[in-house]
């Protein structure tokens, strides 16, 4: 009587199992079969649930659990294959990136070899960056070909990886000296070559994104902070090319551009107007040492012209003591000289510098983040 309700309790199971398994209900259903004491049919259910599973994880889930109810050896060997292939084909969409990865990947391939799927676990091993052991994969695989082919790409990743360091470390020294130009001329010609080393094509651009090239720039030599340039006609306001701050100062208020040579501010139609020594601007005037310029009624700048140079020094307002550096010929300092060329800015010095630590002697075509030294003085381009 007593296995007669067994047997009646294991097929009222095995229908709710099967109903289950037809509604799709695979986790369900796998439990009902190992209740009802058919561990195959729950592993097989399972193994079902993993091929149709869309999601990584979920596969990997089930996938895991019909392992740990593997009726036999053959069926542990299937599950772990299947968790190897999965593994694998993570790895071939997105690398592994960190010691664990590396790690799971590589027992993957070990279960791969293990189970016989040899070409598979060179996908892995070629996945891993390690060589030897995916030729050793393939010739188990008997794919002498692929061998031969995977031996020769390999001669020609070496030599492709060596042009490369060669280009980067080209680059990466003519930077650290100064000459930016011839910097961003070689790995140029290597990414004229290389389209698609997407890696050094960003780190050209965002080197090229550092440098002055719109002829202005910021500066802090010593304690004193300066704005510098080099590039004419340029506006004064809140919102200028040069930002001055003032509570009567419209956002592009005066403009000063560079005539044959000499250097002329005019009212750009600003609310409050444009003064010079006091008297309002009606048109372009030549700027002269010891002259005052008014913007509004709250900013006040004193001019002075020395040697191609014109300084504008902020005597009333908000950035009182800051200094706007306007450079038509050279601008000395105490480390050498700025001129301007084609919008960029390059610092001559008069003797060695050291730029970032490195002892520089050449031409310095200046970029953002500088940091320039020599006999106690301090350089730095801040923007």
């Amino acid at each position: 009587m007593r296995d007669w309700l067994s047997r009646m309790f294991r097929s009222r199971l095995e229908t709710l199992a099967e109903k289950a398994e037809v509604e799709g209900r695979f986790e369900d259903a796998a439990r009902l079969y190992v209740e009802s004491g058919a561990p195959e049919e729950a592993f097989r259910v399972l193994m079902r649930a993993a091929e149709t599973a869309q999601d990584p994880a979920t596969r990997r889930d089930f996938l895991t659990r019909a392992y740990s109810i593997a009726p036999s050896e053959e069926a542990q060997n299937s599950a772990r294959k299947a968790l190897a292939l999965l593994a694998l084909a993570e790895a071939e969409i997105s690398p592994p990136c960190d010691e664990h990865q590396r790690q799971r990947l590589r027992e993957a391939a070990g279960d791969l070899e293990r189970t016989g799927a040899f070409r598979e676990a060179a996908r892995a091993y070629k996945c891993l960056g390690d060589r030897q052991d995916m030729e050793r994969a393939l010739m188990l695989a008997g794919e002498i070909e692929e061998y031969e082919r995977e031996a020769g790409a390999d001669e020609e990743t070496e030599r492709y990886q060596l042009r490369r360091r060669h280009a980067i470390e080209s680059f990466e020294t003519l930077w650290k000296l100064g000459d930016r130009i011839a910097a961003l001329t070689a790995i140029d010609r290597w990414l004229q070559s290389r389209p698609t080393d997407t890696q050094a094509r960003l780190l050209r651009d965002e080197r090229r994104a550092l440098l002055i090239q719109h002829g202005r720039f910021e500066a802090r030599i010593g304690h004193e902070h300066f704005v510098v340039v080099g590039s004419f006609p340029v506006t004064l306001g809140r919102e200028g090319h040069v930002v001055v701050r003032g509570a009567s100062v419209s956002r592009e208020h005066c403009v000063i551009d560079c005539v044959n040579g000499t250097l002329t501010v005019r009212d750009n139609g600003s609310r409050n107007g444009t003064q010079l020594n006091g008297f309002p601007l009606a048109g372009s005037v030549a700027l002269a040492s010891e002259q005052v310029l008014g913007l509004g009624n709250d900013l006040s700048l004193r001019v002075d012209v020395s040697d191609g140079v014109t300084v504008l020094r902020i005597e009333r307002g908000m950035d009182r003591g800051r200094r706007i550096v306007l450079v038509t010929g050279r601008w000395s300092i105490p480390l050498g000289t700025v001129r301007f060329t084609e919008g960029r800015a390059v610092l001559e010095p008069y003797g060695p510098v050291y730029l970032a630590g490195q002892r520089v002697v050449a031409p310095i075509v200046l970029a953002r983040n500088d940091r320039i030294e020599a006999d106690g003085t301090t350089m730095e381009v801040l923007q």
